[in-house]
């Protein structure tokens, strides 16, 4: 190998490693250009509101739909345009949903952060020199006004941007962190699965305004833009406000878009209704994870009408069973456990998350007692029980020997060792330790599906002998 063909191959390297991956909006580009072509039937488009409501588990195990949503943090139409004009290039869906959030900003650019989100994973080159001029301001003074620190000449030699991350660098810049199921079959859909705190329904005021505010001139050409590009193309569209907060303001710009959508022969649905919260059973104190954005429960609420809505308008094939779709199915079953493990994660009562683990498949779970002076108890004859997919296995059955444990769970490395000669104790995971306090029981989570740590925590005697559960926090955390 020449030196010349050495050197490209280590600043190709580089670049992988130093590159950004923002999954809101990077990441998502990039899993679409892997999914095979004209298998996506519905496409979802727009901001958080999109990849964070429509819910493609839902739509596939219920509606068996295909769909990929195709989103970026607060993007505006104008990189929502070309994101479709990338997507177009190997998909022609059956239908798109385009999320109208971005009608409700009132800015001109957005900030530095955002324009490398919805800019820096275009392939093609004409669309990305297009996309960068559309979202850099264009004088020093326009650019500090939105945030940006970087000029379009910055973006046309990115490495600019990304060459000094060296510090920031974790585990998640290294390829293979993308080869779990989580990454590799995703379909464009992120959500939280916590509830925000004093959330409130929006008032009828808000709600049920008629006023009209015009949308920023800028939105309003590439919405334009978005509509004539699918006429042109003979797919349907569909243009939804998902639930949120909304204010007075927000609803008076959706209205506006509602109008623009009508005048170009495009339906419109508006979610924020009272009659919508109502058919979508959403609670404000359950469902959001902020005032704008559903969690997972919400997205399963909103996703069920939503797929009850496409389906009755149109015949969409269901490719439940279809081998050719197989990849829908390993995303849905990805983000079922991820639900499943953020309930085992909220999960208060040691009887009932030690039951639940041990029956769970798609779960590690290990579990040692230590008592008082750090010696090993039997549990029931052993001092450290391994359990997958409900199945025990003794790892030490003699509790007056060290209980010394090591593997590695998806590549990364996990150590136990319980009562050293030095009285030490260790549950060391990723090479960062979990155990502060040699008493109790610990409880070690990890989802072998989604590749994930989804918990480890103590078991102690509490007050009247009752046990408590205190979670372990690594130690650079």
């Amino acid at each position: 190998m020449s030196l010349l063909a050495v050197v490209g191959a280590g600043l190709m390297f580089c670049r992988q490693i130093l590159c950004f991956k923002y999954w809101d909006g990077i990441r998502s580009l990039k899993t679409y250009y892997s999914q095979e072509r004209g298998t996506i039937d519905v496409l979802g488009l727009g901001t958080s509101h999109a990849f964070e409501g429509i819910n493609t588990q839902v739509l596939y195990d219920e509606y068996g739909i295909s769909a990929y949503v195709l989103g970026g943090s607060i993007q505006p139409y104008w990189n929502t345009y070309y994101f479709l004009q990338e997507a177009l290039k190997t998909q022609h869906p059956k239908l798109i949903i385009l999320d109208g959030f971005a009608g409700a900003q009132t800015y001109d650019y957005t900030d530095g952060t955002r324009v490398i989100k919805n800019t820096m994973a275009i392939r093609d080159p004409k669309n990305y020199l297009a996309a960068v001029r559309a979202s850099v301001a264009p004088d020093d003074a326009s650019r500090a006004a939105a945030g940006q620190d970087a000029g379009a000449e910055d973006y046309y030699f990115p490495y600019r941007l990304w060459h000094s991350r060296y510090e920031e660098l974790d585990r998640s810049d290294l390829p293979e962190y993308y080869e779990s199921p989580k990454y590799r079959y995703y379909k464009g859909f992120g959500c939280f699965y916590y509830a925000a705190d004093s959330l409130e329904r929006p008032s009828d005021v808000a709600l049920e305004t008629q006023e009209r505010t015009p949308l920023v001139p800028r939105e309003e050409e590439y919405l334009r833009k978005i509509f004539d590009l699918c006429r042109e193309r003979g797919i349907p569209l569909l243009m939804i406000a998902t639930p949120y907060c909304v204010t007075q303001e927000d609803q008076r710009m959706l209205n506006t878009e509602a109008d623009l959508a009508a005048e170009c022969g495009v339906p419109f649905v508006n979610f924020n209704s009272s009659e919508s919260y109502h058919q979508c059973g959403l609670d404000f104190a359950a469902d959001f994870e902020s005032h704008n954005h559903l969690n997972y429960r919400g997205s399963v609420k909103f996703t069920r009408v939503l797929g009850e809505l496409i389906t009755n308008g149109m015949d969409l094939p269901d490719h439940r069973g279809d081998p050719a779709y197989q990849s829908w199915e390993r995303n849905s079953e990805s983000i079922r456990l991820g639900a499943r493990d953020w309930e085992l994660h909220e999960d208060a009562d040691p009887a009932e998350l030690a039951g639940r683990a041990f029956r769970e498949e798609q779960l590690e779970v290990f579990l040692c007692k230590i008592n008082a002076d750090g010696v090993t108890d039997t549990i029931p004859d052993g001092s450290l029980i391994h359990i997958r997919n409900g199945e025990a296995e003794r790892v030490n059955a003699d509790g007056n020997e060290p209980a010394d444990y090591f593997c590695r769970l998806n590549s990364v490395p996990l150590a136990i060792r319980l009562n050293g000669a030095d009285g030490s104790c260790s549950i060391r995971f990723d090479n960062k330790e979990y155990v502060d306090d040699a008493r109790g029981s610990y409880l070690f989570l990890y989802d072998t599906y989604n590749r994930e740590l989804v918990r480890v925590c103590q078991i102690a005697e509490g007050e009247a002998g009752v046990p408590v559960l205190t979670d372990k926090i690594r130690e650079d955390e």
